[in-house]
């Protein structure tokens, strides 16, 4: 058994329990969003908060790693919505799922334990230096472009800038995984070391984090079909798992990062799709089979394609 592939085991196997235990009626679905709930409003929160308290973020500037990955993504991003608006001839809505599923990252659920699992605590920074800016520059360019999609196609009234700033606003605020980062870079500007016993309770919530959000993403996949738009899906889901992954690769190797710094970025760009994906779908009442599709597929097939990359980085 290959590194790459002993390291990914670990993660495929608590997402094969949490799916085993669904469909055996061990868990049901009420325990796989508490679950969800702990890992996303908790866990990696704390997960994240000690990441930045313990790093030392001076060896990479954020800047290269931004600009080695978020290209990549948005390249990725208009490759998905252009394929299926123009070449499968969905509408604007389900074109702008599609983009939005080719370029969102699992970052919280599958990227931050699988980059610890395979890169340990140098793995952890970098996804979460990319984190910190991750979820507000995805979501806001997708609730951007669902909204001009649906005035262009419904003729809706224009929602004005001030509205829409505000929401997105509401959403960053309330979000724990921003939060998180906001009082974890507060604390180390003020200078201020974390009590010993605080330490340790944050390292013990921030470990059990993985594996419950994993089993989490298992218990929810006994949920979600494919049904429908299924081609659409298999487009998004190449694109996912193997286009952002090359071109993030591609961009690295053009920025001369070192291999502990590439491994870790192409490995975030080429986990599934997060289940936001999904939850924009359903905020706008557009393309949802298609968004709960790029999701289950992702999370299957990343199993085998984030063993091809690992594999293939260990060796290249």
């Amino acid at each position: 058994m290959t590194p790459a592939i002993a390291a990914l085991l670990p993660i495929c196997a608590l997402v094969a329990i949490g799916w085993g235990a669904a469909v055996a009626g061990v868990l049901d679905r009420q325990v796989g969003i508490a679950f969800g709930h702990y890992a996303i409003r908790i866990g990696i929160p704390v997960l994240v908060f000690h990441a930045v308290m313990a790093s030392d973020f001076s060896v990479i500037s954020p800047w290269v790693l931004w600009a080695c990955y978020f290209p990549a993504a948005a390249l990725s991003w208009a490759l998905g919505h252009l394929l299926i608006l123009k070449v499968l001839r969905r509408d604007e809505r389900t074109s702008v799922i599609a983009g939005v599923g080719s370029a969102f990252a699992n970052t919280a659920f599958v990227g931050l334990p699988l980059a610890r699992a395979v890169y340990g605590e140098h793995g952890v920074i970098i996804v979460t230096i990319l984190i910190s800016i991750h979820m507000p520059v995805m979501m806001t360019a997708a609730t951007l472009l669902m909204e001009r999609a649906q005035r262009r196609m419904d003729g809706h009234a224009e929602t004005s800038a001030p509205a829409l700033a505000g929401q997105l606003l509401r959403n960053l605020a309330t979000n724990p995984i921003i939060i998180a980062l906001l009082l974890a870079v507060a604390f180390r500007l003020s200078g201020l070391p974390l009590p010993d016993f605080v330490n340790q309770q944050v390292a013990v919530l921030a470990e059990i984090a993985g594996p419950l959000a994993l089993i989490s993403i298992g218990i929810g996949l006994r949920d979600r079909g494919l049904t429908g738009d299924v081609g659409p899906a298999v487009v998004v889901t190449f694109i996912k798992l193997l286009v952002m992954p090359a071109l993030v690769l591609v961009a690295c190797l053009f920025a001369g990062l070192d291999a502990a710094t590439t491994g870790p970025l192409v490995l975030l760009a080429g986990v599934p799709a997060g289940v936001n994906v999904h939850l924009v779908a359903v905020q706008f009442r557009a393309g949802q089979a298609l968004g709960a599709g790029v999701v289950l597929l992702t999370t299957v097939a990343s199993a085998f394609t984030s063993a091809a990359w690992l594999t293939w980085l260990a060796h290249a």
